[in-house]
């Protein structure tokens, strides 16, 4: 792994010397560029960084900005009392000197001395300005003629601001003024030099530090972003001419994870060394220019903890070497791969965990809120008072899931066990009704019994004893079969079967049943061959039992028909006879309630037509008795789905 890791460095190495000889290639064919770095400025030269905007001389040195945007990030100290900014907006100059003194003396017109009081001297490579004010305000720089006379510059202008702790002062200095050379002295009473940049150890002004413009854009245009490179052409002294930074630049590729770690630890060691770059004055290491000496080559260095490959490649013109250009580039190794690669398998699949955790999660909560609604309904359909029914306390869900199916089967079975408990509510009263009667008829042909004295006498009572008691078991036979048929559509299957051929064979035996009853059947050609979803049997018990019902009231025939409605069948069952009362409209299909005769030869506890409601219901179908529309007798309507 070592040895892979090493030979991607050499191929990398090699790709970025040879792109240095290009870069360096092009710039050698413009000479011209190179004008400027003629001498090339000294160490101690101010250094005029780019600003993006021009600054305003108010004296508050507050919109200053360097090239990346930075506010005040370029203060420079040149003693404890004094520091400073200087900047580049086109071919102007700026300074801004901040200076603190707690006993600020002012130039005084009146006493006829060139400057008092504390004060600035601008060195220009051609003149010397002295930068005075009478007061807080604007001002101009005034240089001396050969008269010795004073003149105002008026190119030469600035602002003196107090400030808390002193005082600042703002200047513009066209660069036809500074003329390439350029140092400041801080004076305090006119005497006493506080500080001073830019000046040699004969107190002549050094060339200042400024980005070549031609150099500057044509680096910008050979430089490339998707190499991450770095770009910085430097003169002969160290200082940066131009520079193009690349992103990745700013950023550090330190190892985060055991396996980041582990490719570290074996990949290639071939450094000399961690890199260095300007310092806050513009000048890069002697030893920059130290190793350029020994011609175009790469080191390896260490940033931080990334690796950093850095081309050195001189740049000559006409046998003169006139600068020197440093290419930085961070290493392409195993390690960048492999970590790329791992940290985007690892990245896709901790977000695809992540993401369907989530959605597990809000889909746990849903579903645990939608369990608890279930439970709560449940709850108060138990806690709910007396009378109240299950379609206004528990409300059925209508989602089309397992627990939708589940909340909708809740539904039915409440309401089965709420007609259940209601029907258990009003059986004793319905009961204690219909058994009244044979039991007093019992009663008192016992106690006649006890008393008659005749033979014929005491034969009559033993028979209405005995009709009585017959009454009592036909209850009770009928409660039993009724019983039955809810038991049977508990649990019955459901199939598919055609109810007109039922009908035709069940029509056929009622004719003998009841011979002195005209019995017609009517089937709609569009409903004979049609299927309904259920039982059959429990089809024919139905049409018995309403069959039977039509049969006790019917003073004329029975018509029975069969049509289609849309995707329901249509059953009729309709006999002449008495209408119904409208009282009876609604409770007609409950149980114990009936309409016959109280001296009826048998007895009828009103449970046949209950059972054909929930025969009904058991096909998830409607029943309806209405009267017909001229009067002359009932009819009971049943619909029912169509099975396809």
């Amino acid at each position: 792994m070592r040895q892979l890791d090493a030979q991607l460095l050499d191929t990398q190495a090699q790709a970025l010397l040879d792109r240095a000889q290009a870069i360096a290639v092009q710039l050698e064919s413009s000479p011209d560029l190179f004008a400027g770095l003629l001498p090339p400025p000294q160490l101690g030269g101010i250094n005029f960084q780019s600003l993006d905007a021009r600054p305003l001389l108010n004296g508050e040195c507050t919109d200053w900005a360097d090239a990346a945007g930075a506010s005040n990030a370029v203060w420079k100290d040149l003693a404890t009392s004094v520091r400073y900014m200087a900047g580049r907006v086109g071919s102007d100059l700026y300074l801004c000197v901040q200076v603190d003194d707690s006993q600020i003396q002012y130039h005084r017109p009146n006493l006829g001395e060139l400057v008092f009081g504390d004060h600035l001297i601008l060195y220009t490579g051609t003149q010397r300005y002295w930068l005075r004010a009478s007061g807080e305000g604007p001002f101009q720089g005034i240089y001396q003629l050969d008269s010795g006379a004073e003149a105002l510059d008026y190119t030469l202008n600035g602002y003196w601001a107090e400030r808390p702790q002193g005082y600042l002062v703002e200047v513009r200095i066209p660069d036809f003024v500074a003329r390439g050379n350029l140092a400041i002295e801080v004076v305090e009473n006119g005497i006493q030099t506080l500080a001073s940049v830019g000046l040699n150890a004969q107190g002549r002004p050094l060339r200042y530090l400024q980005t070549n413009d031609g150099l500057q854009a044509a680096t910008g245009e050979l430089a490339r972003a998707d190499l991450e490179e770095s770009i910085f052409l430097l003169s002969n002294t160290g200082s940066i001419a131009a520079a193009v930074v690349g992103e990745q630049a700013t950023h550090s590729n330190e190892p985060d994870d055991w396996l980041a770690k582990l490719y570290e630890l074996l990949s290639a060691q071939n450094f000399v060394g961690s890199i260095s770059y300007a310092d806050q004055n513009g000048f890069f290491d002697r030893e920059i220019l130290q190793a350029a000496e020994a011609g175009p080559q790469v080191l390896w260095h260490r940033d931080g903890n990334r690796r950093l490959a850095r081309a050195y490649y001189p740049l000559d013109i006409g046998g003169l070497r006139i600068a020197l250009l440093i290419l930085d580039e961070p290493a392409r190794t195993l390690n960048d791969i492999n970590s790329a690669a791992l940290t985007r398998l690892l990245w896709y699949s901790g977000s695809a965990f992540a993401i369907t955790s989530l959605g597990l999660i809000a889909y746990a909560l849903w579903l645990s809120a939608r369990i608890r609604r279930l439970s709560r309904a449940t709850s108060e359909l138990v806690q709910s008072r007396r009378g109240e029914t299950v379609e206004n306390v528990f409300v059925a869900s209508g989602s089309k899931d397992e627990l939708g199916e589940l909340s909708r089967q809740y539904g039915e079975m409440l309401n089965r066990v709420s007609g259940y408990t209601g029907y258990l509510q009003s059986l004793s009263g319905k009961l204690s009704h219909e058994i009244r009667t044979p039991v007093a008829i019992v009663r008192s042909s016992l106690d006649n019994l006890e008393h008659a004295v005749e033979e014929a006498d005491r034969e009559k009572y033993l028979q209405r004893a005995r009709e009585g008691i017959d009454r009592l078991s036909n209850i009770l036979s009928s409660m039993s079969q009724s019983t039955a048929i809810e038991s049977a559509i508990e649990n019955a299957e459901r199939e598919a079967f055609e109810p007109s051929a039922i009908l035709r064979d069940l029509v056929a035996a009622y004719s003998e049943l009841y011979p002195d009853i005209p019995i017609g059947l009517e089937i709609d050609p569009q409903a004979g061959s049609a299927l309904v979803q259920g039982s059959a049997d429990l089809y024919a018990q139905m049409l018995d039992k309403l069959v039977d019902n039509a049969a006790d009231f019917c003073t004329g025939e029975i018509r029975i028909s069969l049509g289609k409605e849309g995707e329901s069948l249509c059953m009729s069952v309709a006999n002449d006879g008495p209408i119904l009362p409208e009282e009876m409209a609604e409770n007609l299909f409950d149980s114990l309630v009936s309409l016959r005769s109280e001296k009826s030869e048998k007895p009828h506890l009103g449970l046949g037509l209950f059972v054909v409601k929930r025969v009904v219901e058991f096909h998830r179908g409607k029943i309806e008795a209405r009267n017909l529309p001229d009067k002359t007798g009932v009819e009971f309507l049943i619909k029912m789905p169509a099975a396809f």
